[in-house]
């Protein structure tokens, strides 16, 4: 391989520009550029390479998902939510999941644009069509949040858990309060974040089976979080389950080994397990 060669490799958009002189009608490397020029932050130049994908090959679902993607990063939310519903039309045979995606996608470019009634209406399709569709949840947490509906936004978090009571009771009966609650949602920008934190909150009020299981859907969400692994370690060792404890605290740690605490706990389960 010739040096000029081994500069295409390790380039990409050297390379893709380079297939595109051989083949300018490839729609797969139009639409590759485009993802280049998307995670690199240029998203006019990204948007031309996806709308060329389309123009030599119009039933190219993933070149038309790209260019509703990029509307979004441009904030142009209008043109994003018009581009979905082409596509929910142009391609009625996709996937469940990509279709709850679709929904998801315009029910949060809705929301941005405080058309609260349209968002809720998307993120309903899109939990109708894949009921564990966590983030969506979280979504809808938000838009409640927006419009001043705290319970509601509270209540939908819960819902997640899949808890024996149920969340309006919960709220009425138990610790923590509806602020506790609000602080985590307003705070924590990712579902699984919201997730670790409610787990740390149950945990305060003894609340041991319901931190547990928040612990554990956050892991379910991220499946190498090594926090949400420690925090579930750390609540096994409280409830005296020191085999459970300890098989948490070196998933931590192998996740991340320079996670002290986690280090330390382990040592003092491995004296308990002599």
């Amino acid at each position: 391989m010739t040096f000029k060669q081994n500069q295409l490799w390790g380039n990409e958009e050297l390379l893709y520009k380079h297939i595109l002189k051989l083949s300018p009608y490839s729609f797969q490397a139009h639409n590759n550029l485009g993802r280049f020029y998307a995670e690199n932050g240029r998203e006019e130049e990204a948007l031309k390479e996806y709308q060329l994908a389309v123009k030599f090959r119009d039933d190219f679902f993933l070149a038309h998902r790209n260019i509703a993607y990029i509307y979004i990063q441009m904030e142009r939310l209008e043109e994003s939510i018009e581009k979905n519903q082409e596509i929910l039309k142009k391609f009625p045979e996709i996937e469940t999941e990509e279709k709850a995606e679709i929904h998801n996608l315009m029910g949060t470019s809705y929301a941005a644009l405080k058309r609260y009634k349209d968002a809720l209406e998307q993120f309903r399709l899109a939990l109708s069509l894949k009921p564990d569709f966590t983030s969506v949840h979280f979504n809808i947490a938000k838009l409640y949040l927006q419009q001043g509906k705290t319970r509601e936004s509270v209540e939908e978090i819960l819902l997640i858990l899949n808890l024996d009571i149920k969340p309006a009771d919960l709220l009425n009966s138990l610790k923590p309060t509806l602020d506790e609650y609000l602080e985590i949602i307003r705070t924590k920008k990712s579902m699984m974040n919201v997730l670790l934190e409610l787990g740390i909150l149950f945990s305060k009020y003894n609340h041991y089976d319901m931190a547990e299981q928040a612990f554990k859907e956050a892991i379910n969400l991220e499946p190498e979080y090594a926090d949400a692994y420690y925090n579930l370690g750390a609540l096994y060792f409280r409830t005296g389950d020191i085999v459970l404890a300890r098989r948490m605290f070196k998933e931590a740690l192998r996740l991340n080994p320079s996670n002290t605490y986690a280090k330390e706990w382990l040592i003092k389960t491995q004296r308990l397990a002599r």
